[in-house]
């Protein structure tokens, strides 16, 4: 870890024990004045302190200039510490990988609406950010199936940013999201180069640097190789997460009844989600 020197509470000069490198970084407070301790147990309370003290000095800033750094808050620290089952060692292990990651990735800078190779991923039609259920979660839709001939690393980034959109549309006290996977029209079309590195760093990716998101996930129509494999996996998965995932089957008009009680009729967006051809927006 790194020895904390603290000077001035927003523009500070740290010294990495490591490397004895000076760095001048400007630390941003997070902007939400919401208490994301009211409802934590002593024990969360506690990690997250250790946490705090953890990064208090060139971990929550150690990077290049004008890094964003409202991410690093109370409620990011709680999730990593819940994530690692408040083994303070490994959630600050997990942490520091995080701020390394975003240190490198930079999805802060990531926009579908500006970069051309995003924007012809985003047309494809195959994942959005949809409004927000009946918890106030967002909605991210994903439809396989779409031939896609981007990069691996564009593809992973479209994700990113997708994620990076969700979170943006959270509004406290959420701090998780829903996802509804439709494989309806999965197989209908030729298999997109490189789908399984997309989809291990995906998931590394969704494990790692998204802690405690995921709220609710619906896989509807899956393909049985799916569901075998899910067989396989979930005696190794928390029975907090296995109790996240529901599976669903059906016809349109009976998938909407069965989404009814967490996502209401006037927000899902059914016909984009069931009706439009893959590979438009």
């Amino acid at each position: 870890w790194y020895q904390r020197r603290v000077r001035d509470p927003t523009t500070t000069t740290h010294r990495m024990s490591s490397s004895k490198i000076k760095r001048k970084v400007k630390v941003r407070k997070s902007k939400s004045a919401f208490d994301w301790l009211s409802n934590a147990t002593d024990a969360e309370r506690a990690c997250v302190e250790a946490l705090e003290a953890h990064i208090a000095g060139e971990l929550r800033a150690a990077a290049v200039d004008g890094e964003p750094t409202e991410w690093l808050d109370t409620n990011a620290l709680l999730r990593h510490a819940r994530a690692r089952e408040l083994d303070v060692d490994k959630a600050a292990a997990m942490l520091a990988a995080g701020i390394e990651w975003r240190r490198n990735k930079r999805p802060d800078l990531l926009d579908a609406t500006t970069d051309a190779e995003l924007k012809e991923i985003n047309d494809l039609g195959g994942m959005w950010v949809g409004k927000r259920d009946a918890d106030n979660r967002p909605i991210i839709y994903i439809r396989p199936g779409a031939y896609n001939p981007a990069s691996v690393e564009k593809r992973v980034d479209f994700l990113v940013w997708t994620l990076e959109e969700a979170v943006r549309h959270m509004q406290a006290p959420c701090t998780q999201m829903t996802w509804i996977c439709d494989f309806s029209q999965y197989g209908q079309r030729a298999r997109s180069p490189g789908g399984f590195a997309v989809a291990k760093q995906s998931l590394h990716i969704l494990q790692n640097n998204y802690p405690e998101r995921l709220g609710k996930l619906f896989v509807i129509n899956a393909p049985w190789g799916m569901s075998a494999v899910f067989s396989l996996i979930s005696p190794f998965m928390s029975a907090r997460t296995k109790a996240k995932i529901q599976w669903l089957s059906g016809s349109p008009d009976e998938i909407e009844q069965q989404l009814e009680t967490t996502i209401p009729n006037d927000v899902f967006d059914k016909q984009r989600l069931f009706e439009t051809p893959l590979n438009k927006p």
